[in-house]
């Protein structure tokens, strides 16, 4: 029986690595998009407000730390791995068989015990676990890094300070304005008075000019 619980030892190791590789990829989507999402409020005001220092080794380290919470509390028991074991290597249930009568001592279940280790010990056996439970990345790895490229370049534009007070102008900067305007008719009419020629001209007009209102409603 240590033949076949090393066995399966061996393949319950790669069958863990690859679970908690996908438990991995899941939680570091939802993280890398949380990050997207941080960096576009962080670039909408007219200063950046997240301490980027902090929050990104935070959101790393809680991704895993969530996927190894993933992976513990679905573990696989030694059942599954012999059921999973005598499927991938086409073993017609011999290894699972063992693992349940090996406590039995009649004919049938030392048979199917000694028969499960024969094949165990078998070098093609170990072959072929190193090949069909290898270690595999899922099939969307990519999805993780382009978001994370994504968010890069968002970090990497200006602020758009979409909050900014837009200028209203109050009535006492209406109020200094026509005051100005009123000063420069004034000096206007002034230095046409000093012109002959043009006064008779352009008097009338500067007359009405200073007769419009000149106080917004």
């Amino acid at each position: 029986m240590n033949d076949i619980r090393s066995l399966l030892k061996q393949a319950a190791r790669r069958l863990e690595m690859t679970r908690f590789v996908a438990s991995l990829h899941i939680v570091a989507i939802v993280a890398a998009a949380i990050a997207l999402l941080l960096a576009l409020i962080d670039r909408a005001p007219a200063d950046s407000m997240i301490a980027w220092r902090w929050v990104a080794p935070g959101l790393a380290v809680t991704a895993v730390l969530t996927a190894l919470l993933l992976w513990r509390r679905r573990r696989l028991t030694e059942t599954q791995v012999a059921l999973t074991v005598d499927e991938r290597l086409d073993l017609r249930e011999r290894i699972s068989t063992a693992m349940h009568v090996h406590d039995r001592q009649d004919a049938f279940a030392q048979a199917a015990v000694a028969d499960a280790i024969d094949k165990v010990r078998d070098p093609r056996t170990r072959e072929l676990v190193d090949r069909r439970f290898r270690v595999s990345a899922p099939s969307l790895w990519w999805i993780t890094p382009l978001i994370l490229v994504v968010t890069g370049g968002v970090l990497l534009m200006p602020q758009a300070n979409l909050f900014a007070a837009e200028v209203v102008a109050t009535d006492g900067d209406l109020t200094d304005a026509t005051k100005k305007a009123n000063q420069q008719i004034e000096a206007l009419k002034k230095t046409i008075d000093q012109q002959d020629l043009l006064k008779s001209e352009l008097q009338a007009d500067v007359d009405d000019l200073l007769a419009s209102p000149s106080s917004p409603d």
